[in-house]
C-alpha cells in the first residue's frame, strides 16, 4: 500500500470523504442527490505533525483504543532503532515522528497490516 493510499485511509477513518485527494463533506441536497463540498487538500499526515495530531484527537474520541495505539507506537519506535532500543523512555514516545504516529494509528485501527 502506498503512502498516499494510507493517507486516504487515515482521512476516511477520521470521517472524511476523500475525492481526488481533497477532503470533502458529502451531504444529500434537497432532492436527495449527493452534494459535495470540498473542504481542504488531503493533509500530508506522514510529514506534518500538526495534521497527525488533529487526526489523533478526532480518532481517539473513543478512548478505548488509546492504549493499543500507545503500544503500537512503542513497538514501532523500538523496532526502528538501530540498537533495538533496549531502553525506552517517555521522551521517545512524545518525540515520535509524524510517520511513526501514522503507521501506529493505521495498525491500531486495522487500516493496513505491518510490513514484513
Amino acid at each position: 500500500m502506498t503512502q498516499e493510499d494510507k493517507r486516504i485511509k487515515l482521512a476516511e477513518a477520521a470521517g472524511w470523504e476523500v475525492i481526488e485527494l481533497t477532503l470533502c463533506n458529502v451531504k444529500p441536497d434537497k432532492n436527495g442527490d449527493p452534494e459535495i463540498e470540498p473542504i481542504a487538500p488531503l493533509p500530508d499526515y506522514f510529514n506534518d505533525l500538526n495534521a497527525v495530531h488533529l487526526l489523533e484527537l478526532k480518532v481517539f474520541q473513543d478512548s478505548s483504543i488509546q492504549l493499543d495505539y500507545s503500544l503500537s507506537l512503542i513497538r514501532l519506535i523500538k523496532n526502528s532503532s538501530p540498537l533495538g532500543k533496549r531502553f525506552f523512555s517517555d521522551f521517545d514516545l512524545i518525540t515520535a515522528t509524524a510517520a511513526q504516529r501514522c503507521e501506529a494509528l493505521g495498525l491500531t485501527l486495522g487500516l493496513w497490516e505491518a510490513a514484513k
